[in-house]
């Protein structure tokens, strides 16, 4: 009796489980397509509101998905075309259409000198906003890059901190130097490793011929343009303060003997068990890659203040950045000072000026990472007399990477200052005359310091060793045009510029 019970009871338990499993399962099937055309939208994102089911739609625009019931709401996206939420109630099958995303086409695009609309726009151009740069820890603008336009392939030049990157767009054009040129409010510059991040607005990536043309053959390998920040004009102020603090780590370090392993294998290796009589005596010993390696700290302070009204207006921010090189001793430093502004001296003349200021230091540590894969585990970082150990035995292209991190002392130092100041008149009613004049000055210092020491007949310095180098230089650019901007009822525009 009591066996046929649990029998019983197995047999309900199941059937309600399958029942519930049945009942949590509702499919639901549809067509998306375009609201003006009928045509259907392939690859459209489907998912679930609050949940983690999605889908896409196929060749013909079709799409089918399981949910829990009937009663959840729909969310879908295509690029280009304004998102919508669906409500199911219990319909098994949709027909959906999207709209063109009017909003987009109205987007207002830098190409050149001067600012189309995305409707308008015929060229290969990829646009990052502001709010895409924001939340990335890095100072190298050019990194922040990476992986956000399409043709644009972005490779950091190194580990160090602070480094910046090789940017190609569309592959290599030419030969040599095949970098994009930078132009930052209108002035063109090589490279663009100075300026903040939460100072930009936009980036505009210019990638095909029809719009680089303006820059003629400087600007055969792309255009990377940058607009940065402006002021308002509502008549209000706002005061912004921004920071994060990250910390950076090797996650993974190459699996290396240790003491005992080593002794074993060198003993194995010479023939020689004298050398070590007990391998399993030495233990751990030392992991090389914990003597120069570190956790590295991350810290970014930013403080804006924006406002202004019709007449005048301004944007002024300041910044730090601090980063700690993973290892021991490296570490890379900036700030940042920048004054936008504008003034509107009557309906007809405005002037204006965006300047930017930055100062940076690097300690730089020389590349030991190899020097510690090779140094032997069985070898301290220093002897029971407090001396670097010597790991001659093992050959003399062999060196003690912590000595060499301690020994060498290299720090870079620059300024930079960069901007323009600019005036525009209008002429008649759709002529605007504009004169610009704007540069990059630059000053580098450098300093290397060995100080005499000895660790082995390899690595020794007989006497003090001191470098000391300065570097600058100075760009001026002078830019007049005259623009046309014409409208013609609804449909129709005209917008020329000649500019020398």
């Amino acid at each position: 009796m009591k066996k046929y019970i649990l029998h019983k009871i197995f047999f309900l338990s199941l059937f309600f489980g399958v029942n519930q499993n049945l009942q949590a399962q509702f499919q639901v099937s549809g067509t998306v397509t375009d609201a003006a055309t009928a045509e259907a939208l392939i690859g459209a994102s489907i998912s679930v509101k609050d949940a983690t089911q999605g889908t896409v739609t196929d060749i013909d625009g079709n799409f089918s998905l399981s949910v829990k019931s009937g009663s959840e709401t729909l969310l879908l996206s295509y690029t280009g075309y304004t998102p919508l939420e669906v409500a199911i109630n219990n319909q098994s099958r949709l027909t959906i259409t999207l709209s063109t995303d009017n909003q987009l086409l109205n987007d207002v695009v830098v190409v050149g000198y001067g600012t189309v609309k995305k409707s308008d726009l015929t060229g290969a151009v990829g646009t990052v906003k502001a709010k895409e740069l924001a939340q990335l820890p890095t100072s190298s603008v050019e990194q922040a890059l990476q992986g956000r336009v399409a043709g644009v392939q972005v490779t950091p030049v190194s580990g160090e901190p602070g480094a910046g990157a090789v940017v190609r767009i569309r592959g290599v054009g030419t030969l040599n130097n095949a970098s994009p040129i930078y132009v930052v409010d209108g002035i063109i510059l090589d490279d663009i490793k100075t300026l903040n991040m939460n100072d930009i607005e936009s980036i505009e990536v210019l990638k095909d011929a029809s719009a680089t043309a303006i820059y003629g053959s400087r600007g055969a390998n792309g255009v990377v343009m940058v607009t940065t920040k402006k002021g308002s004009t509502d008549g209000k102020t706002t005061i912004s303060l921004s920071s994060y603090y990250g910390n950076q780590k090797v996650i993974r370090q190459i699996k290396m003997a240790n003491a005992s392993e080593f002794a074993q294998l060198y003993n194995e290796y010479s023939g020689d068990t004298k050398r070590y009589p007990n391998p399993s005596a030495l233990g751990e010993g030392t992991n090389w890659q914990d003597a120069i390696f570190d956790d590295a700290n991350m810290k970014n302070v930013q403080l804006s203040a924006s406002g202004g009204t019709q007449k005048n207006s301004y944007n002024i921010s300041a910044g730090y950045f601090k980063q700690d090189g993973i290892l021991i001793g490296s570490d890379f430093e900036q700030m940042n000072l920048r004054f936008n502004a504008v003034y509107n001296l009557n309906a007809f003349v405005k002037v204006g000026h965006n300047i930017n200021l930055a100062k940076n230091t690097s300690n730089v540590k020389p590349d030991v990472v190899l020097g510690a894969y090779r140094m032997p585990s069985v070898f301290p970082i220093k002897d029971s007399l407090g001396k670097y150990s010597d790991p001659t035995f093992f050959g003399t292209a062999i060196g003690n990477p912590a000595a060499s991190l301690e020994y060498s002392n290299n720090v870079a130092k620059g300024a930079r200052a960069m901007g323009d100041v600019y005036g525009e008149i209008k002429i008649l009613k759709d002529f605007t005359f504009r004169s610009s004049f704007g540069g990059d000055i630059q000053s580098n210092k450098y300093r290397t310091y060995e100080p005499v020491f000895k660790v082995s007949a390899s690595q020794v310095r007989t006497q003090d060793f001191l470098s000391v180098g300065n570097g600058k230089s100075q760009f001026w650019q002078w830019e007049n045009t005259l623009s046309y901007n014409k409208e013609f009822g609804k449909k129709h525009r005209i917008n020329a510029v000649a500019g020398y």
